[in-house]
């Protein structure tokens, strides 16, 4: 059998218009013509129709053999069934004689009987009954287009997916009406066999084959077409009205048809029946550059429209459309972010690509518009398990700042979470994308330390128990990230508990897990002293912080121990004392991944077993120094233990600026402690002094630790090992000096 394949290069997956247009040809092709057509987007975003007929047939078929669904809606004003509205297109169909028409003429002749003669549309309770004696009637296309134009919920109200506004109607604009009026556009509907008007075939050809003719009409487009809607800035003057292809708007609202309410997913007592639509959605404010908060308040929501790559037949892709779902384990989506999280882990099968996102939104004014949000691949992501440890903690935000009493800094907060999700959805998601994220749930976070009262009365909790896999995720090879994981990854005992670093971001109980009240927490306000403001200053707030632990707590050890290979290696402590990081951004990224919880044994993607170059090491020097006599401990070299107790001076002279007299009492603090530095002063002003200071808050990696010492220290030679003057005997030969 001949086959043909016809590239519709009038059809496009956006406009939502173009799009539904695509359905409607192959709906239509395969109702009425060819059941064995199949249809494709290829990756040039062209519809591509495979058909046993060829391109002269298939205009030929659209102009003589075409009967249209008989889309009527007798429950809305202006739908052309009261007195007061344009009837003269339902007069026309209805006095028409053309086969094409027949079903036509017998849906309206079904609606007048339900009208019975009314003045004016049902409302209320009436509204309701009338609804539901046309469903219980409505049978075959009638049927399908009240299954796409509205759902009744299970308490007997009616809901109305966003693809046909309220109904069949937007606003003013009744579809039905509209249908009717461009159908004699292109139809002489008074004509015996009702055959297509001459402007008809030119029109066509733009419609299908994007050829370019200067035939269009003026009327209401609603909200398929946003380009075409008329007002200001749509032409070269002020404003203009709205002008489209007539064969736009009929194959658009045939193709609408196509995205009917299942059964199934109307006894979905879950998900809102305005939602039954096929892939409709909660609207989000978010993944968009013109996101604003009310496209959630006053927006219909969105609808995410299917793009296949391999060619379907009509009965495959309205067994997709039945389906219509996206699986998020075992829930339905409510929200983009579902949506994107299903796609992460190809949760939508049937050899789907891609997704347009549509958002049904207030543009121009009032008027409600489908724009288009973007692409959306369907990819399976090796990291949708990190956006699903955190996707909970942002729904529960949600919930929270929905409420009218709800902080406008929450609010904003979540929403940055939203769009930081899901650009993390993707497959190809780099590290800034998942920084990003850490960031902006550190920031929502912040908020709510930030609003205790709404905080508390919300049950909101901190974000805790993130896996190391976080890490390599947002992993940039930059030192910031590295530093502000070597910062939060320490611990310290106080009395009988351990006190992690994050204790110094946010007022937390003991358990970590929920926000601290007043009395719940020791000296909670005292502990929080990072507050993003200067971060060198913060910094070595945490170390003065820790050492009033310390020396009130009479201890042996600096109460800031860092994991063994968590620390920061020599290249990300260089970059810090050298002042090449952002410091702010080590601050605000340690506050992110101060959510982490590394199981016993995990090591950072750039954990390395050998100690750094040679080079680095002995460029820490000072470093180590400081870093040995401040926090002190049991230190092994060369099969002698030396007790450090930690030196308070070196931080009283650090923070005054003097680094001279801080290298001087490190010195002599090992030397007390049978340690001699090969290092034995330094000098560097202020400035250099406090950014030393600061680097101490770092815990640094064991290897590169154990190396500075090995380089830096010798033990001091004991007397019995010093022989006598008069002996004649030789000492043992000391090492020479590492440092000078």
């Amino acid at each position: 059998m001949t086959t043909f394949r016809h590239q519709l290069l009038g059809c496009a997956p956006s406009p939502l218009a173009h799009y539904l247009k695509a359905v409607g040809v192959l709906r239509v092709v395969a109702e009425q013509l060819d059941p064995q057509v199949r249809g494709h987007w290829r990756h040039d975003d062209v519809f591509e129709l495979t058909t046993t007929v060829d391109e002269e047939a298939l205009c030929r078929f659209f102009l003589d053999g075409y009967s249209p669904t008989p889309l009527v809606a007798p429950w809305n004003g202006g739908s052309g069934f009261y007195p007061k509205d344009n009837c003269k297109p339902v007069e026309a169909l209805a006095a028409s004689s053309a086969p094409r028409f027949a079903a036509y003429r017998a849906a309206i002749e079904f609606a007048r009987s339900l009208v019975a003669g009314a003045e004016a549309r049902p409302q209320a309770d009436a509204k309701t009954e009338f609804l539901t004696r046309f469903r219980q009637a409505a049978r075959g296309p009638l049927g399908v287009w009240f299954d796409a134009a509205l759902v009744v919920s299970g308490a007997g109200e009616p809901r109305y997916p966003a693809l046909f506004g309220t109904g069949g109607n937007d606003g003013r604009l009744d579809y039905t009406n509209n249908f009717m009026q461009r159908l004699g556009e292109l139809f002489d509907i008074e004509a015996v066999d009702g055959p297509a008007r001459p402007s008809a075939s030119r029109s066509l050809g733009e419609a299908l084959f994007a050829r370019v003719t200067p035939m269009s009409t003026n009327g209401s487009v609603g909200q398929f077409l946003p380009a075409r809607a008329g007002g200001a800035n749509t032409v070269d003057g002020e404003s203009g009205d709205a002008s489209f292809n007539p064969w736009d708007f009929v194959l658009m609202l045939e193709g609408a048809v196509a995205f009917g309410s299942s059964i199934h997913r109307r006894a979905d007592q879950q998900v809102d029946a305005s939602l039954a639509s096929p892939f409709a959605v909660q609207g989000s404010a978010s993944g968009y550059a013109s996101a604003a908060p009310s496209d959630e308040d006053r927006g219909r929501g969105e609808q995410w429209m299917p793009l296949w790559e391999q060619p379907a037949s009509w009965r495959e892709l309205r067994a997709l459309l039945g389906e219509g779902r996206c699986q998020v384990g075992s829930a339905s989506p409510r929200r983009a972010v579902d949506v994107a999280r299903a796609l992460a882990r190809l949760g939508v099968a049937r050899g789907i690509r891609a997704f347009e996102r549509f958002g049904y939104v207030e543009r121009l004014g009032q008027s409600k518009l489908a724009v288009s949000f973007g692409r959306w691949r369907v990819e399976p992501s090796p990291r949708i398990h990190l956006v699903d440890e955190v996707a909970p903690w942002i729904d529960a935000l949600r919930r929270e700042v929905r409420k009218s009493h709800a902080p406008e800094s929450l609010r904003r907060a979540h929403r940055r979470c939203e769009t930081a999700l899901l650009a993390c959805c993707r497959a190809d998601a780099p590290p800034a994308d998942w920084q990003a994220l850490l960031l902006a749930l550190a920031q929502a976070e912040q908020q709510l330390v930030r609003s205790p009262r709404f905080t508390g009365a919300s049950r909101l909790r901190p974000l805790t128990g993130l896996s190391i896999d976080w890490l390599r995720a947002a992993d940039d090879g930059r030192p910031e990230m590295r530093l502000a994981w070597a910062l939060v990854a320490q611990t310290g005992r106080q009395g009988d508990s351990d006190r992690p670093v994050r204790a110094h971001f946010a007022p937390l109980t003991a358990n970590g897990r929920d926000f601290a009240r007043h009395g719940e927490s020791l000296a909670t306000d005292l502990e929080v002293v990072v507050r993003d403001a200067d971060p060198l200053r913060e910094l070595i707030a945490i170390i003065r912080r820790r050492m009033l632990w310390f020396t009130g707590g009479g201890g042996a050890t600096f109460p800031l121990t860092a994991l063994a290979s968590h620390g920061a290696d020599a290249t990300a402590a260089l970059a810090w004392l050298d002042g090449r990081v952002a410091d702010d951004r080590v601050l605000r990224l340690a506050r992110a991944l101060a959510a982490i919880q590394p199981k016993p044994g995990s090591r950072p993607p750039w954990y390395r077993p050998r100690p750094s170059p040679t080079a680095r090491i002995a460029a820490l020097a000072v470093d180590g120094l400081l870093r040995t006599a401040l926090r002190g401990g049991a230190l092994e070299l060369a099969g002698f233990t030396a007790e450090v107790r930690p030196e308070p001076a070196v931080l009283a002279r650090l923070a005054a600026g003097d680094l001279s007299a801080a290298v001087r009492a490190a010195v002599r603090r090992l030397r007390a402690s049978g340690l001699r530095s090969h290092l034995t002063r330094a000098v560097g002003g202020p400035a250099l002094a406090r950014r030393h200071l600061a680097a101490l808050a770092f815990g640094l990696a064991e290897v590169d630790r154990t190396a500075i010492l090995e380089r830096l220290c010798r033990p001091t030679l004991a007397e019995a090992d010093v022989p006598p003057p008069d002996s004649g005997a030789t000492p043992e030969p000391i090492a020479p000096p590492a440092f000078s």
